[in-house]
């Protein structure tokens, strides 16, 4: 009979068992008992590892001591391995753009939902590809499905790979994003950084509110619901700002009257358009050319300084005067008499030139800066 199916041993029943003292044992008697013992290891699991369970083995609330760290997916995983996250740590990261990895528990392919964080080695240069266990090269995207783009891995930063089926999907609060959007606390004395990119790299679909560094602007700005706009105080794109140096800063260009990008400085171009010159009238527009000049308040209307439109320039002059001329007609006169006319002068003589090239107040030369 073996077990009872409760895990108790059974013996077999009458005739054959119990034996009766005195009596002989028959072969029959012997070989049945025997066989029954046999049946009943057979049903046992060895601890070699010979046989295995032909059903659920419950644990009546103990447990497996003394287990083996898991190498294999259809091995169970100790505490400490889902504690110290040996199953999902890759080790062995090597590449920037495209990155080769182990993973502790071997796999022959990818499966939906599987997780893996890893230190990236290298900031990367483009477009990324992950390839754990030789399985096979994946892209590796952000959370939205974009490429990366150069520097969003940097190096060391330790990321998060979501496999959705297809590809690799990184958690964007992993990633230095220059159109990610997310949520952040910090103590009062820590910090955080922001997403960081160019005009050009800005979300498609901010949310309002929405903060970020422009590389290109180099400013912090915000999404306001219809446009982005610069914070901290920062001077909007448009200013002009007269600087005490020879360099440029960063941010601003020289006022000279060049031609730029109206994609590069998109925002510079939005704000004074071709007021200055339309550049090459498709790609380029042209800057202000303050070198050299005064600049002076624009009219608007007062009356002060009229005709006058946004940028456009003026050349030097005199108000309109006259001079009073003293003296008598005659010889002895302060005017000289000319070809003896009497009671009368025509002064045709000029003086000699003195003075400068140019009329102009005191001043001090520094260099006109617009900001992009």
């Amino acid at each position: 009979m073996a077990f009872n199916g409760s895990g108790t041993y059974i013996p077999i029943t009458p005739p054959d068992f119990p034996a009766v003292a005195g009596t002989t044992i028959r072969a029959t008697q012997y070989n049945n008992q025997v066989y029954d013992f046999a049946a009943a290891l057979t049903g046992v699991v060895c601890k070699d590892g010979q046989t295995t369970p032909t059903a659920n083995l419950p644990m009546g609330n103990f447990r497996h001591t003394g287990v083996g760290a898991a190498t294999a997916r259809t091995q169970y995983a100790r505490a400490a391995e889902v504690q110290d996250g040996a199953l999902t740590w890759l080790t062995s990261v090597a590449g920037a753009d495209t990155i080769t990895a182990v993973a502790s528990a071997g796999m022959l392919a990818y499966a939906a939902g599987q997780t893996f964080e890893f230190a990236a080695a290298a900031a990367n240069t483009g477009a990324v590809t992950l390839n754990i266990n030789s399985i096979g090269a994946k892209d590796v995207k952000d959370s939205s499905g974009n490429a990366l783009t150069a520097g969003e891995l940097t190096t060391g930063r330790v990321v998060t790979a979501v496999y959705n089926g297809t590809e690799f999907r990184l958690l964007e609060t992993n990633v230095t994003k220059a159109t990610a959007n997310f949520i952040a606390k910090t103590s009062a004395t820590g910090s955080f950084p922001l997403p960081a990119g160019t005009t050009a790299q800005r979300d498609g679909s901010p949310a309002v509110g929405t903060v970020r560094f422009n590389t290109s602007l180099v400013q912090f700005e915000g999404y306001t619901g219809s446009g982005w706009g610069s914070l901290g105080g920062g001077l909007p794109s448009g200013a002009v700002q007269a600087f005490a140096m020879t360099a440029v800063p960063t941010g601003w260009l020289e006022c000279n009257g060049s031609a730029v990008s109206r994609t590069i400085y998109s925002a510079l171009f939005a704000a004074i358009g071709t007021t200055f010159g339309a550049g090459d009238g498709t790609t380029t527009f042209n800057l202000p050319d303050l070198r050299g000049e005064f600049v002076r308040g624009w009219d608007n209307g007062r009356g002060v300084d009229s005709g006058r439109t946004l940028g456009s320039s003026q050349v030097d002059g005199y108000k309109a005067h006259s001079h009073a001329i003293v003296g008598s007609s005659g010889v002895g006169g302060g005017v000289a008499v000319i070809n003896g006319a009497a009671g009368g002068y025509s002064p045709n003589n000029i003086t000699g030139t003195s003075g400068d090239s140019e009329t102009r107040p005191r001043n001090v030369a520094m260099m006109y800066c617009i900001k992009y």
